[in-house]
């Protein structure tokens, strides 16, 4: 169980999209941006996805304009929640956690 402390305020934009065809099912998950944002000196910033236990990363970059998609290929009855956290990137320490929203079925 992760502890957090120190909450920055923020806003984050997502997208979620499901796609169930004959052949396969399919959830994009998309991280826009994130906006008001405590000013925090140090790395650029990164957003994590992270759904039924897999973990994607958005590449480190100075704005939070991601607009970076992920898709995941699930089964009738494997939609578990979502989370998504954003970071600043630390250069010689650990990545610093600034706010996480989960999103539930």
């Amino acid at each position: 169980s992760a502890s957090y402390s120190n909450y920055v305020s923020g806003a984050l934009r997502v997208s979620l999209d499901y796609h169930k065809s004959e052949s396969e099912h399919v959830l994009s998950v998309t991280a826009m941006e994130a906006r008001n944002l405590k000013k925090i000196s140090g790395g650029d910033l990164i957003v994590k996805c992270v759904f039924n236990d897999k973990e994607r990363k958005s590449k480190p970059q100075k704005t939070p304009d991601w607009n970076k998609t992920w898709k995941f290929n699930i089964g009738d009855d494997n939609l578990g929640p979502i989370s998504l956290s954003v970071y600043r990137a630390g250069k010689l320490s650990k990545n610093k956690f600034l706010g996480q929203v989960t999103i539930s079925p």
